[in-house]
C-alpha cells in the first residue's frame, strides 16, 4: 500500500474553559492519486497539553481511512508536537453590588456577587449621573454609582462591572435630656 500524509491539521483557536479539548480542523490528505476515491477520517477532538491559555501541543486520535480505495493506501500518522491549538484567555464577566445606607462616616461597602477572574477587584466611584471619578470613595450623604474592575490574571482578561447605584441617607439623630427651664409665671 501507499502511505499517505496528511497537511494543514491544526487545534481551533478558543478561550479558556478549564478543559484541555480542543476542536480539530483543516487536514489534506498528500499522496493519494489522482481518481482515488479516500478520505481521511480524523476526531473531532484532541487534547492539549494544559487547560491554560497558551499555544499548546494537541494529542488526536488515530486518523482512519475510509473510501473504495482506502485499502490501497495507508496514512503516516502525524507525530506528536505536529498539531498545536491555542487557547486564549476568556473573556470574564464581573457582578457587583452595593446596598444603600445610612450615613456613618465609612464610605459604601460594594462586593463582587459573581465572576470568574481571580485578581482583586479594585473600585471606581462616581456622582450618580457623572462621569468624571471621585478621587476616593464617598463617604457624605448623596446619590452614588460604582463599579468594579479587575486587571487581566492568568486566565481571564482583564473586566470591568456595569455601574451600580447606591445612596448614603442622612443619619436621624435624636435629642436626649431636653427639658423646659423652671421659671415664674408671668402674665
Amino acid at each position: 500500500p501507499k502511505e499517505l500524509t496528511i497537511t494543514n491539521l491544526q487545534g481551533k483557536e478558543r478561550e479558556y474553559d478549564t478543559t484541555k479539548t480542543i476542536q480539530i480542523e483543516g487536514g489534506e490528505l498528500q499522496g493519494v492519486i489522482s481518481g482515488d476515491n479516500v478520505q481521511a477520517q480524523v476526531s473531532p477532538t484532541g487534547e492539549a497539553e494544559e487547560a491554560e491559555p497558551g499555544t499548546w501541543k494537541v494529542r488526536i486520535g488515530e486518523i482512519t481511512l475510509t473510501g473504495e480505495d482506502a485499502g490501497n493506501y495507508t496514512i503516516k500518522q502525524p507525530e506528536y508536537g505536529e498539531i498545536t491549538g491555542k487557547i486564549k484567555k476568556s473573556q470574564a464577566e464581573l457582578v457587583i453590588e452595593c446596598a444603600d445606607k445610612v450615613y456613618n462616616g465609612q464610605p459604601g461597602e460594594p462586593k463582587k456577587v459573581s465572576g470568574l477572574n481571580t485578581s482583586e477587584v479594585k473600585y471606581r466611584y462616581y456622582k450618580k449621573g457623572e462621569t468624571q471619578e471621585l478621587q476616593e470613595s464617598p463617604k457624605t450623604v448623596g446619590e452614588y454609582e460604582v463599579e468594579g474592575y479587575q486587571e487581566s490574571d492568568g486566565n481571564y482578561e482583564a473586566v470591568t462591572s456595569q455601574k451600580v447605584s447606591y445612596k448614603i441617607t442622612p443619619k436621624e439623630l435624636t435629642i436626649t435630656n431636653l427639658q423646659g427651664k423652671e421659671r415664674e409665671y408671668d402674665t
